[in-house]
Formats: structure tokens, sequence, C-alpha cells
């Protein structure tokens, strides 16, 4: 779980607003962090269909050999027990960054408006390849609405698979993000929230490709639907985003551990669907039809709200 942030540096940039407002907001920043962290830690645990074969460190990196899995969750771990949980992690999220952004950007939609932030997709170029986080805000400062240079402006960096390059916090603040967590860094680029999501449906829905990038794309997407349908219901029957975030912190605790076993039950089920799937001897075109109908039931109002937020920050 993301920790409390106390960034010395964005109270600098925020010397202008007053400090009850600012401070407001880095607290909404660290929860939706939460949120974000939450939903994501889950899914890779539940879904991820391979297993960590081997690793060995060379130079001072992890190296992974992971494969696909060759039986159902429940007669395969991903790892051995043995396993410590900071590698477990790095290779649970290893090359996972952008698939992050996009299961995190439903979260944002929803909350962006309630909780005063502005949100963007921020590709950090460091190297080959490029690592993909999301830069947050507070929509109540000028510079929010530029967005020249997000490592100078007052925001916050949310990075969801950091544990992939064994980083412990997964939000940062956005002026001392570089400089802290990366020796090498070639140049950003920006775009709106949302970008990636939707280039991926568009994608997923329009084009054919091999068997092994459908399958991919399809356990992405149908993740999304259950996740989205959870949390919208969660989120809902809470009183909505502003509600969520003036929550108590012990109220919030219990809220995020609900949330927690909420998903796990719910994406533990969705792999046992796709397992059964994947494990089968269907023909080509049966099994298409079986994953169509696992779509059409994950195709519920929190998705189809969700995803209507998602698209207004778009429009």
């Amino acid at each position: 779980m993301a920790a409390f942030p106390c960034p010395r540096s964005i109270f600098s940039i925020l010397e202008r607003v007053e400090e009850g407002p600012a401070l407001r907001w880095l607290q909404d920043a660290s929860r939706t962090a939460n949120l974000i962290d939450t939903v994501f830690s889950v899914e890779r645990e539940a879904t991820y269909n391979h297993v960590l074969r081997s690793f060995e460190i060379l130079n001072g990196v992890h190296v992974f050999t992971l494969e696909p899995a060759s039986a159902p969750a429940g007669r395969e771990p991903f790892c051995d027990a043995q396993v410590e949980e900071a590698v477990k992690l790095q290779a649970l999220y290893f090359s996972q960054c952008t698939r992050a952004v996009k299961l995190s950007t439903p979260v944002l939609a929803y909350l962006r408006r309630e909780v005063h932030t502005y949100c963007r997709n921020l590709n950090v170029l460091n190297g080959e390849p490029l690592h993909s986080v999301l830069f947050i805000s507070p929509s109540f400062t000028p510079s929010s609405a530029s967005l020249i240079d997000p490592f100078r402006d007052a925001g916050m960096i949310i990075d969801p698979s950091a544990h992939q390059m064994g980083f412990q916090e997964t939000i940062s603040c956005a002026a001392e993000y570089i400089r802290d967590k990366f020796n090498i860094w070639e140049g950003h680029s920006v775009v709106p929230l949302g970008s990636h999501l939707r280039e991926f449906q568009v994608d997923f829905l329009r084009y054919h490709r091999s068997l092994d990038e459908y399958n991919c794309e399809f356990r992405l997407e149908v993740s999304i639907r259950v996740i989205c349908n959870i949390l919208f219901r969660q989120l809902e029957d809470k009183g909505g985003a502003r509600a969520i975030m003036d929550l108590e912190q012990r109220e919030w605790g219990q809220f995020l551990e609900g949330l927690r076993l909420r998903l796990e039950e719910g994406l533990r089920r969705l792999r046992a669907q796709l397992d059964g799937i994947d494990f089968s001897t269907l023909s080509e075109e049966d099994r298409h039809d079986q994953e169509e109908e696992l779509m059409s039931l994950h195709n519920k109002e929190g998705y189809i709200r969700m995803m209507a937020l998602v698209r207004d920050t778009l429009s």
C-alpha cells in the first residue's frame, strides 16, 4: 500500500495556495494511489497466467524466466513459497507499466472531478523500453492546465508498476521523481488520461491479431470489466469520490480492505472462468463463443458508467 507522501518540494510549489486545500489534496493524492495500488496488485496476483520458473541476479539486475502456466491457478502457484516477496512482486509487475496505466484509468476518471485533480498519462524515456506512469496535479493551481513540464509543476507521479524496478513507493513528488528513480533519462511525452486505454480498446475490437495477442488483450478487457463493476458499486455505496476521500483514517482502512476482498473474490472467480477456457479442448470457434459470452456477462452498469467517464476525459 502506498504511504502518505510528505514531499517538501510540493509545498514550495503550492505555497501560493492556502495550507488547508494543499494538505487536503495531498491526502486525496495518497488515497488515489492507495486505490490504484490495491486494484493493480490484486489483478496481478489473481489473473496473471504465467509462472516464475527461475531468477538470477546479473550485474545487480534481476533476470526472470517467466513461462505460460501449464495448469489452472489452483494447481500451479506463480512461484515457490520460498521466493522473497520483493522478488515475487518484481516478477509479477515485470513489463506491466502500460497495462497498469490502462487498469488505473477508470479509477482516475471516476475520482478526478470531485477531488479537483488534473490527470495525464506520462511516458518516461529512460532507454528501452519507456516507462508509463500517471501524473496528477491539483486543478486549483495555474500550472496544472499547461503541463509544459510535469517534473516542475505542482503534482505527483503515481507509478502502479513501480515494484518491477525495485521501487517500494507507488507515489512520488513529480519534481523529485526523475532524480530519485532513474539513472538514465532521455525525456518524456504526455498524452491525455484515457489515451492508452482508448487506443487499446479500439484496436482490440478492430484488428485481427495472433491467437496469443488476442488472448492477452481479451484477458485485459474482461479484467477491466470485472474491476469496474466491483469498484463502481463499492464507491457509489459509500457516497462517491468525495465521501471516500473524506473518510476518517480507520474507516478508510476498512473500506480499502473490504474493496481488496471483493476484488480478490471477483478476479479469482474470473481466473477460474479463464482457466476453464484456456485448458479446455474447445475448437477455436467454441472458444471464441465462450469468450464473447464472458465479455457479455461482465458488461454491466459499473463498466458502462466508468467507461463513459473515461470517454469524458478525452472529449
